[in-house]
């Protein structure tokens, strides 16, 4: 999508403008004025006159990096890491190791977890549960994430320690997270193996 003006004259009546969390620094839009799924500028961005938080943003090669995204990235990303307008952090996910690989130096880059560790949603677990573990399954790009290219050795390793986890506790409580439509038909398949 193109960019909408009135994002910028929203962003300026704000003390402060966050960007994610998310995997918004992916690598593969070759026609992203910065390489990026979020095709905002520099130019954009220093059109708005409060700071600027680029929060715990995924930087991901998987889908793959085009050479005109990745030169776009590189100069986009050296400009917004030296200017004291904008804070740059990244999710502990292998972004840093990502934006090394491509040569960019990241002394003004924060590592974070993941945004979606500081959920602070009800507690759902039951009076006998002495624990409670969530696990967030990912089914999309499984050539790129399973050695098998499939994710069933994957699923067939998690349902063994998820067995071997409940024997040992019979009140612990698992919760299975998908972040995408296409997780459930992951989850499903786990479930088949679990007794």
């Amino acid at each position: 999508k193109k960019l909408n003006p009135d994002f910028i004259e929203f962003a300026n009546k704000q003390d402060l403008v966050v960007i994610g969390g998310g995997n918004f620094f992916e690598l593969w839009p070759e026609n992203s004025c910065n390489g990026t799924s979020i095709d905002l500028s520099y130019m954009n961005l220093k059109a708005i006159e409060c700071p600027v938080f680029f929060n715990s943003l995924g930087v991901d090669g998987g889908q793959g990096v085009g050479n005109q995204a990745q030169k776009n990235f590189k100069n986009f990303f050296n400009e917004i890491a030296n200017d004291d307008q904008f804070f740059i952090s990244v999710r502990n996910d292998g972004s840093i190791a990502q934006l090394q690989e491509m040569g960019i130096s990241t002394a003004r880059v924060k590592c974070l977890p993941d945004a979606v560790f500081f959920y602070k949603g009800s507690d759902q677990r039951s009076p006998r549960s002495d624990m409670s573990i969530a696990i967030n399954i990912a089914m999309d790009m499984p050539h790129i994430r399973y050695k098998d290219g499939t994710g069933e050795h994957f699923l067939d390793s998690i349902a063994e320690v998820l067995k071997e986890l409940s024997s040992s506790n019979h009140h612990m409580q698992f919760t299975l997270v998908p972040h995408i439509y296409s997780d459930l038909i992951f989850i499903t398949r786990l479930l088949e193996r679990l007794p």
